[in-house]
């Protein structure tokens, strides 16, 4: 008995109606989706503002009280910076609570500001530009709103203290040195003894390490490349990408005669990038070396700069040495949230008009407005599994080359999240040790579990995949949790060697 095939007319409607649920299915997900955006009971707020004018220091102490008041009365918890430029902060809380949030914060820094030029509602208009700071357009208060991951639970992903503090700068670009106040003996409280404790651990680990390298035979010592200081030529690393050794001490250069470089948003921003000549333009991370390590922009033709830095204030002695790279070149500077190339691309137009300066100027500086957490809130998808699946296309839902993604990865975030849901295509991370695709420090585990994979030595973030992570042992992890002999993990090639990445600052310069 040989069974018939159904006829075309059959064969085109079974396709017809998968075709159709397809469809409904993509539709409701979508839906789903967008419903999950706009009734997410928590969310993260990222924010920074720098005012029109200082904000006077005599109410800098009200303003740290009113930003508790506010957030004990909203329940919102997280970390703020005051300072007489501005404001900067991380907060979680419900979506209701934190708009409410930043309206009243709006409306508080406008009265402080008023207060100050002595000028009252009715008479302001009549003043000039210069006094007019509460106009809404003059105070620009760049508000966030950042979902939470779908892969770990939400109440591990929530801020549960509040931290206000005073400062000097909304972001420090330097070093500062602190001293304590007279007559007090105390460094740093409970936080300063914790890594006080910390700090011996290392101290104690690196003696053991050193009595056990001196009885060593002198040839081992000798093939020990890691351990002591590179004085080879080379200028490529072992992924073949280019790199160039910075000093790490930068002089201070004034700021306050330079404003912040032009803003472009997301949209600018790839109409820019994607018209470029090649050899014409330069983009320049402004992050650290484990938030660049999962995620970063690559662009056709346009080479990235990413910093072997591990601070913000290591970022000026990166641009001092890279002015060969930025000569005669058009910048395109970003980070997480904005606020750190605020001051990063004022230093390097002070930078460019220094006699420290190598070569011809930059022909532009440009930021990402809004930083790469607006540039994914516009172009990027969220990921579902670990997979990274995208379940929701660009909000654009066009497929033209000024709409595509440039942004490759993860973004990584300073909250309990570790890094945000919305990503770009692809995985740029790779496992230290293998050198499969990995960007989880976590390994499946929530961030505060404390579980992220880091060199036993200097403790930096390290990427090691699923498979490779039971057989090393990382920094926090006592020897009688694992096998026998099982080897400590470092930051170097194979994961053997501590480099101390990050504090040996250079640059790598990737091409897409």
């Amino acid at each position: 008995h040989v069974p018939m095939s159904p006829c075309p007319q059959v064969c085109l409607l079974i396709h017809t109606q998968r075709i159709e649920s397809t469809r409904r299915q993509a539709m409701a997900m979508e839906a789903q989706n967008d419903q999950l955006m706009d009734d997410d009971p928590h969310l993260i707020a990222l924010y920074y503002c720098y005012t029109p004018r200082p904000i006077p220091s005599t109410s800098l102490p009200n303003h740290v009280k009113y930003h508790q008041d506010l957030c004990a009365r909203l329940n919102l918890n997280g970390r703020i910076r005051v300072s007489s430029e501005g404001i900067n902060g991380v907060l979680s809380g419900n979506r209701s609570q934190l708009i409410e949030y930043e309206r009243s914060l709006h409306d508080e820094v406008t009265r402080i500001l008023h207060e100050d030029t002595g000028i009252d509602d009715e008479n302001r208009n009549e003043t000039n530009d210069d006094v007019d700071v509460g106009d809404d357009a003059s105070l620009d208060l760049d508000v966030k709103y950042c979902k939470l991951r779908p892969d770990i639970p939400a109440e591990t992903q929530l801020f549960d203290t509040l931290s206000v503090k005073q400062t000097r700068e909304v972001v420090s670009l330097y070093e500062q040195k602190f001293e304590a106040a007279p007559g007090s003996n105390r460094r740093g409280g409970r936080r300063g003894r914790r890594w006080k404790k910390k700090r011996e651990k290392v101290q104690s680990w690196q003696q053991q390490q050193q009595e056990q390298q001196e009885q060593q035979p002198q040839s081992e010592k000798q093939e020990d490349h890691y351990s002591q200081p590179d004085d080879s030529d080379d200028t490529k690393d072992d992924t073949g990408n280019e790199t160039i050794e910075v000093p790490t001490s930068p002089e201070d250069i004034d700021l306050m005669q330079y404003p912040p470089a032009q803003h472009l948003s997301p949209q600018e921003w790839n109409q820019h990038l994607e018209g470029e000549v090649e050899g014409d333009a330069i983009l320049l991370d402004a992050r650290n070396v484990y938030e660049s390590r999962v995620g970063h922009f690559a662009v056709p033709g346009v080479p990235t700069i990413l910093p072997n830095t591990r601070k913000y204030s290591s970022l000026p002695a990166v641009f001092d040495a890279s002015s060969e790279q930025l000569a005669g070149r058009k910048v395109y500077m970003y980070c997480t949230g904005g606020v750190r190339c605020e001051r990063a691309s004022a230093y390097l137009q002070a930078l460019a008009d220094s006699e420290r300066w190598k070569g011809e100027k930059p022909k532009r500086i440009y930021q990402l407005k809004g930083g790469i957490q607006r540039y994914l809130e516009t172009y990027g998808s969220i990921v579902q599994d670990e997979q990274h699946e995208a379940t929701q296309p660009s909000p654009s839902g066009s497929n033209t080359p000024s709409d595509a993604c440039l942004y490759k990865g993860k973004n990584f975030v300073f909250d309990p999240r570790r890094t945000d849901p919305v990503i770009g295509p692809g995985c740029p991370g790779r496992c230290l040790l293998c050198d499969a695709p990995h960007d989880d420090y976590d390994n499946g585990h929530a961030p505060c579990e404390n579980k992220e994979a880091r060199c036993c030595r200097c403790r930096v973030l390290v990427l090691v995949c699923n498979d490779c992570r039971s057989k090393v042992r990382i920094w926090g992890e006592e020897q009688l949790e694992a096998p026998p002999n099982k080897p400590d993990l470092h930051c170097g090639p194979g994961g053997k060697e501590c480099i101390d990445e990050g504090n040996t600052i250079s640059v790598q310069i990737v091409t897409s």
